[in-house]
């Protein structure tokens, strides 16, 4: 075929497209079971305009800056500057009645309780599997306030963590709230939301990460709690730290019970024995007095499963472990099943009821709602935000803040409706176009522990000017 020839076959299907895609049903035509859709002639003319990344501490420097040449005669310009500052933060947090001192009962108990552990527990769906974001509220708290370790981790870990090594063996049974594990008839499921049946003896290993980006308060461990309801009575529970000697506690009891080893040296590494027949809730691996923050991710859960359990062992569970706060990051799970504004409100009423029953469960501790990410899917050929999604953040928000929770608006803080094809873009999350990589989440992490800092600040200038008064 001669080049002229080609130029005109080439000149013809383009003509031969370009009235397909003007003439093509927008809806798209049915044949039997499958729709069969065409671009329109304007989408395949035209390109979109790349989305631009709003990087969130990029954003907050900004805005921040334009504030901090605010000059601080008194006392109360003093703290107008902090009302300033954090009202021009973009990711400083929704507060119920606006009120900027939510969170000082909570920075209270962990100035007044420093001999002790206060927890911070943050439940979550599979955006904060291997510890992502949660490592970073744990880097912040413990480097400000002290303490170590990973927190409270499972017999056996579903997803594996950067943060801590384990592995077991012996024999165990899954029971959990959610998902296809076996379902409890006490429906006594611990912090976890799970806790494994054992009968018979259990090995443990838990060691520190060795890889150069460990923080130095995950290398080492002081304190090793199991929590555990022994069910016939005379559970053993043996630790075996590193080249250390072992110890063995005996519980001569039916029902809860916590053994405790307090190391006088810490280690990085530690063998539990557990030989009895027993539900284990988990293992807290501390330091004896500072944070604990827990990082409990639920992949595939909407966050509406708290009501599913009983609320006697978690009032109990939560007091005893001295919860300060509680964290719940979900909502994307939801969102390609959410088809219309009922759907949406059915979700709305849900959470709240959700957050209703862990404040009952947990009146002690501050409650953080963490909305979900901006998500993209392909719509026509064309990638965007999935429908309702803002929408659905909306309601969320409402739902923490008409019950006493604060929010943390995660899609307006990426830049909202499109954002996430630009992160994407700029490898801060993943091709899936849901998830973020590890780059990303420790920007937003990084975004989310800045808003406590300033509020943090915000108290410290508060309480000192009390105290000078």
């Amino acid at each position: 075929m001669k080049p002229y020839q080609i130029t005109i076959v080439i000149f013809l299907v383009i003509i031969v497209f370009a009235l397909i895609a003007a003439f093509f049903p927008e809806n798209g035509i049915k044949v039997r079971s499958v729709q069969l859709r065409f671009p329109k002639l304007e989408q395949v003319m035209t390109r979109n305009k790349p989305a631009e990344i709003v990087d969130p501490m990029i954003a907050i420097q900004d805005s921040l800056a334009r504030i901090k040449e605010m000059e601080k005669k008194t006392e109360e310009d003093t703290v107008n500057y902090y009302v300033q500052m954090i009202e021009m933060n973009p990711a400083s947090f929704h507060l119920p009645h606006d009120d900027k001192t939510f969170f000082d009962s909570f920075f209270k108990m962990l100035e007044n309780e420093q001999d002790e552990v206060v927890r911070i527990l943050h439940y979550g769906d599979s955006q904060i599997e291997m510890d992502r974001m949660t490592s970073d509220i744990r880097k912040f708290f413990q480097h400000k306030f002290g303490g170590g370790g990973p927190g409270l981790i499972p017999l056996q870990q579903t997803v594996s963590s950067t943060s801590v090594y384990q592995s077991v063996s012996g024999e165990l049974s899954d029971y959990a709230v959610y998902g296809t594990s076996s379902k409890s008839k006490d429906r006594f499921y611990g912090p976890l939301v799970r806790y494994y049946k054992i009968n018979g003896k259990v090995h443990l290993t838990v060691s520190a990460p060795q890889h150069k980006q460990t923080d130095e308060k995950l290398l080492t461990y002081k304190k090793v709690t199991v929590l555990s309801k022994d069910l016939k009575g005379g559970l053993q529970a043996k630790l075996k730290p590193n080249k250390q000697t072992e110890c063995e506690l005996v519980n001569d009891s039916i029902g809860i019970n916590y053994f405790t080893f307090a190391l006088d040296t810490p280690t990085h590494r530690f063998t539990l024995t557990l030989h009895g027949n027993a539900d284990i809730y988990g293992i807290m691996v501390d330091h004896q007095k500072g944070v604990a923050v827990d990082n409990i991710p639920i992949r595939g859960s909407s966050g509406t499963f708290f009501t599913g359990m009983e609320d006697s062992l978690l009032v109990k569970m939560y007091k005893d472990m001295r919860v300060g706060m509680i964290i719940l990051q979900f909502g994307g799970n939801s969102v390609p099943g959410i088809s219309g504004y009922q759907g949406i409100a059915y979700l709305k009423n849900t959470i709240a009821s959700q957050i209703r029953f862990i404040r009952r469960c947990c009146p002690q501790a501050k409650i953080l709602f963490i909305g979900p990410s901006d998500m993209s899917l392909r719509i026509n050929g064309v990638l965007q935000t999935y429908p309702r999604l803002a929408d659905l953040n909306e309601a969320l928000k409402e739902a923490a803040l008409e019950n006493g929770a604060a929010y943390w608006d995660m899609f307006t803080i990426m830049g909202g409706e499109g954002s996430m094809i630009a992160w994407v873009s700029n490898g801060f999350a993943g091709n899936d176009y849901i998830h973020f990589t590890p780059k990303g989440a420790a920007r937003i992490g990084e975004a989310l522990v800045h808003s406590f800092s300033l509020l943090y600040e915000f108290y410290e200038v508060r309480k000192n000017l009390k105290h000078t008064n």
